[in-house]
């Protein structure tokens, strides 16, 4: 079941449409030869709900009025008798209301599961990714570099001197401080890149398929653009920063983030301002 659902998360729109559709015509045409002493109402809500949830609102639609009429094309040929013939037409329409309903309420409570995954991914104050959603992308990245041989380079930073500054000015100044450090990373980030704030005053990086020339080549920039910023509002903020290039990955993201750590604080501690790029595993001598 959890394959299928995996599948169906997969694929297109386009992919949702045919298939749901298909689905209905089969069941008209099951309906068909049961005949009408046998209600297969429940059946229909199926490619319903599937398309409303997986597609969107308007394949939803789109489904829901094709199965009410796939429903009346087989009552009026069942050979079934209404006391009066609006009957038919009245159920058909019936069926389509209650086949809407049934639409809209899943198709809502999947945008709300969505909007709720989102906020749960994201940094409330910086608007960029928070440590869980960035765990989570990853332990993504890990298992594409893993199974495809690519190198994978994660970067932890550190600013320095921040509590001063808080202190100092408020942490009104503060919070547009980190929020500042938060749009920077972002914009100089690949559309493929992770830029994410891990809690208080600590950010990461994640570049996917980055070697360490072209990791190193982005972050010696990207370490000059936080600098250039922090200088426009005159905060006496710099950026410890450890990067490390991984091109075999460590069993678990845990090691990895482990390792990027170590390296973050050993330029925190021995000199600040500083970025220091090494790869894992180290070089044989």
């Amino acid at each position: 079941m959890k394959s299928f659902v995996t599948f169906l998360e997969g694929q297109s729109a386009r992919v949702i449409l045919f298939g749901t559709l298909c689905t209905v015509i089969i069941l008209g045409f099951m309906d068909h030869l049961i005949g009408p002493e046998l209600s297969s109402a429940i059946f229909y809500v199926i490619p319903i709900a599937v398309a409303s949830w997986y597609g969107n609102l308007n394949i939803g639609k789109t489904i829901c009025v094709i199965s009410a009429i796939v429903w009346l094309i087989t009552d009026t040929t069942s050979g079934r008798e209404y006391s009066h013939s609006a009957i038919i037409y009245w159920n058909a329409f019936a069926r389509l209301g209650l086949f809407l309903i049934i639409s809209h309420l899943l198709h809502g409570f999947r945008e709300r599961l969505r909007m709720e995954e989102m906020a749960a991914d994201t940094d409330a104050l910086t608007a960029i990714t928070n440590a869980r959603g960035f765990n989570e992308q990853l332990e993504i990245a890990t298992q594409y570099a893993r199974r495809y041989k690519h190198p994978i380079t994660v970067a932890y930073i550190d600013l320095d001197n921040f509590k001063t500054v808080n202190d100092t000015y408020g942490h009104a100044i503060g919070d547009q401080l980190l929020i500042t450090v938060a749009q920077t990373l972002n914009n100089q980030t690949r559309i493929t890149d992770i830029a994410a704030r891990l809690g208080g005053d600590e950010f990461a990086i994640l570049l996917p398929e980055t070697d360490f020339s072209a990791a190193n080549a982005v972050f010696q920039h990207t370490h000059q653009q936080l600098q250039d910023a922090m200088q426009i509002h005159n905060w006496a903020v710099t950026f410890s920063v450890g990067m490390v290039t991984f091109e075999q990955v460590p069993e678990s993201i845990n090691e990895m983030i482990e390792i990027v750590d170590g390296l973050m604080y050993g330029v925190k501690k021995n000199q600040k301002n500083a970025l220091s790029h090494s790869v894992w595993p180290e070089p044989k001598k």
